[in-house]
C-alpha cells in the first residue's frame, strides 16, 4: 500500500510539473509573438561581408521588444501563404523583394529593412516608438516627402493590417496576373506582365519599382487625400530633417576615405569622386565635409542608420570582415561605431596630384 503510495505520489508530482511547463512554454510562446518582428529578406547564396556586418549590427541593437526574422526559399510560402506562383517568375531580386516586404508587412506588420541597411544604436527604437502612434513609419531621401506620399521602402514598417499594406499587396498580386499587350521582343512597351498575350505563362516583364514604390506611392496619395476619413498615419525619418539613411542618393560617400581636416582650403580641391577624401567637419561635431563637393552632410554621424547601396557597392563586400572594420572608409568609421569599437585616428589629409 505504502508503495502504490508513493508511486501516486511521484506520478502527480510529474503531471503537476508538466503541466507548469506547458504554462511556461506557452507564457514565453506569447511574449515571443508579442515582439515586433524585424522582418530581413537574407537569401544571399553568396558571402558579403557588408551584409554579414549589418546581420551583427542588427542583432547586437536587438532587445526585448523585437525578435529578427530572416525570410528566404525555405520559409517565404509558410510566412505568405497567399504568394502567387507568378512570384518564382519574377526576373530580378529586386521585385522579388518589393513583394517580399508589402506581403510581410500586409500580412504580419512589424519593421521591414532591407539586407543592406546599416543599424546604428537607435534605428530599431525609434521605428518602433514611432509605430506605437502612427500606421506606418518610413524614411524619406532627399526631394521627397511622406506627407505627400512619396518615401523610401527600403527601411519601413506598419502595424498589422495597415490598410496601406493591404491594398498595396493586392495591387502587386493584381499586377502579376496582367497578360502582356506586347511579345517579349517588345518588352519595353510592356508594363508588368506574367503571361503573353495568348496568356501563355512567361517569365515576367516588371518595370523598375513597378511593384514596389510605384504602388506604394500611389497608395499613400491616395489615402492622404481622403481626409474626411484620415484614414493613414505615417511618420517618416526625414531627410530635411538631416534624419533619412540616404544623406548621398547612391551611397558614394560612405566609401571615400575619411581623414583629419585639412589645414586650409588651398588643399581641398578635388574632382568628385570615390577617392576624394571626407572629414568631420570642425566647425560642427557630427557634419561631415569632403573634398570636390560643394554641401556638406549635415548630422551625418547623427543618423539612425544607413543604406549601403549594395546593388552598387555589393563588390567592396568581397572584403573580410577584418579589413572593413579596419579601413578609413567612412562606412569603417559606422561599423566601429555601431560595434562600440574604438576609433583610431583618422590619418593626415595629404594633398595629392588628383587633389590640388
Amino acid at each position: 500500500m505504502l508503495l502504490v503510495s508513493t508511486c501516486f505520489f511521484f506520478y502527480t508530482l510529474l503531471v503537476f510539473q508538466h503541466a507548469q511547463s506547458l504554462k511556461l512554454y506557452a507564457h514565453a510562446a506569447g511574449r515571443e509573438e508579442e515582439k515586433t518582428p524585424v522582418w530581413i529578406l537574407y537569401s544571399y547564396t553568396e558571402k558579403n561581408s557588408l551584409i554579414e556586418l549589418n546581420i551583427k549590427a542588427l542583432k547586437r541593437h536587438l532587445n526585448r521588444k523585437f525578435r529578427l526574422m530572416f525570410v528566404n526559399e525555405t520559409n517565404e510560402r509558410e510566412l505568405i501563404p497567399d504568394l502567387p506562383e507568378e512570384y518564382f517568375r519574377l526576373p530580378y531580386h529586386a521585385a522579388r523583394s518589393d513583394i517580399i516586404r508589402a506581403s510581410l508587412l500586409a500580412h504580419h506588420g512589424g519593421i521591414y529593412l532591407d539586407a543592406d541597411i546599416l543599424a546604428m544604436q537607435d534605428l530599431l527604437d525609434m521605428f518602433a516608438e514611432r509605430l506605437s502612434k502612427n500606421d506606418v513609419v518610413a524614411y524619406t531621401s532627399d526631394g521627397q516627402d511622406c506627407n505627400r506620399g512619396s518615401f523610401s521602402s527600403n527601411a519601413m514598417g506598419a502595424n498589422k493590417g495597415s490598410e496601406m499594406f493591404q491594398n498595396w499587396w493586392k495591387r502587386a498580386k493584381s499586377e502579376m496576373r496582367k497578360q502582356c499587350v506586347f511579345s517579349e521582343e517588345e518588352d519595353l512597351k510592356n508594363g508588368v506582365c506574367c503571361y503573353t498575350p495568348a496568356g501563355v505563362p512567361r517569365k515576367c516583364h516588371v518595370p523598375w519599382a513597378a511593384l514596389g514604390e510605384n504602388i506604394g506611392h500611389s497608395e499613400l496619395k491616395r489615402l492622404l487625400s481622403d481626409i474626411d476619413r484620415r484614414s493613414v498615419r505615417i511618420s517618416c525619418l526625414s531627410e530635411e530633417k538631416f534624419m533619412g539613411l540616404a544623406p548621398d542618393m547612391v551611397g558614394e560617400v560612405l566609401f571615400q576615405p575619411l581623414t583629419q581636416p585639412p589645414r586650409n582650403k588651398e588643399e581641398i580641391r578635388c574632382q568628385r569622386g570615390r577617392d576624394c577624401p571626407c572629414w568631420e567637419s570642425p566647425a560642427k561635431s557630427g557634419d561631415l565635409e569632403c573634398a570636390g563637393r560643394d554641401t556638406k552632410f549635415k548630422n551625418f554621424f547623427g543618423r539612425p542608420g544607413f543604406h549601403l547601396f549594395e546593388s552598387v557597392h555589393g563588390y567592396r563586400g568581397k572584403q573580410s570582415q577584418k579589413e572593413i572594420l579596419e579601413n578609413n572608409w567612412v562606412v569603417s568609421r559606422l561599423y566601429r561605431s555601431t560595434f562600440g569599437l574604438q576609433e583610431p585616428r583618422a590619418p593626415d589629409y595629404v594633398p595629392t596630384k588628383e587633389n590640388t
